[in-house]
């Protein structure tokens, strides 16, 4: 019974069991690019007014500036590095680098708010909200930031499933028959998963194992 078992097994395509993933570049529904693009622009706006009172050097500019340690020559060259990550955010094929400089820069004013131990929702979080409209919306709009989950998001996934799923009626029952003759595996924390033969009794290659089938 287990060479009939094994031989009608091998001879499935284990590619045509395979249920087809979602692409991780798959484009955004309009909804959900719209509320990107809102978050997106609330921090844009917010972070060009503060560039632009930076560059023309304005009051409030220099005495925040001065109030955090910094001196008063140091606005000028802080405006330009806050408009070269805004540039590339801005920008749709620089947008992810943008993101990641921008965190940087608002990571070096948290850590001057907390050395001169401001308050912490108020002065010391505010960077972090700013980071969250920004990645927030490129995630929304973007689907290269969402790459950047779905390998872990599958790769969990892939621990509570089997390497090989039947995908007919014929196929489910050879896989229920291999099913019935392999011991029962202890419970996991994807015993939860859909009903399907055990893991263990499967190879690399997706078919069972000769030591995995009761003879």
């Amino acid at each position: 019974m287990s060479a009939t078992v094994l031989a009608s097994i091998d001879s499935v395509d284990p590619s045509s069991s395979r249920a087809p993933e979602a692409g991780a570049n798959a484009a955004p529904s309009s909804a959900a690019v719209w509320t990107g693009r809102a978050l997106s622009g609330f921090a844009v706006l917010f972070l060009a007014f503060d560039v632009s009172i930076k560059l023309l050097q304005l009051a409030p500019a220099v005495t925040g500036t001065t109030e955090l340690g910094f001196a008063r020559d140091l606005v000028l060259p802080l405006g330009v590095v806050e408009l070269a990550c805004l540039l590339l955010y801005v920008v749709p094929r620089t947008s992810l680098v943008g993101a990641v400089v921008f965190t940087g820069y608002l990571g070096g004013a948290i850590a001057t708010h907390l050395r001169l131990g401001n308050p912490l929702f108020s002065h010391v979080l505010f960077p972090i909200y700013v980071a969250a409209f920004l990645w927030g919306g490129l995630f929304l709009r973007d689907p290269r930031v969402r790459s950047l989950i779905a390998p872990i998001r599958r790769s969990r996934r892939a621990e509570c499933q089997p390497s090989a799923r039947p995908n007919s009626a014929a196929n489910a029952s050879i896989f229920a028959s291999a099913s019935a003759s392999v011991p029962d595996a202890p419970e996991s924390a994807c015993s939860n998963a859909s009903p399907s033969v055990s893991a263990a009794a499967f190879s690399a290659g997706g078919s069972p194992s000769p030591e995995n089938v009761a003879k």
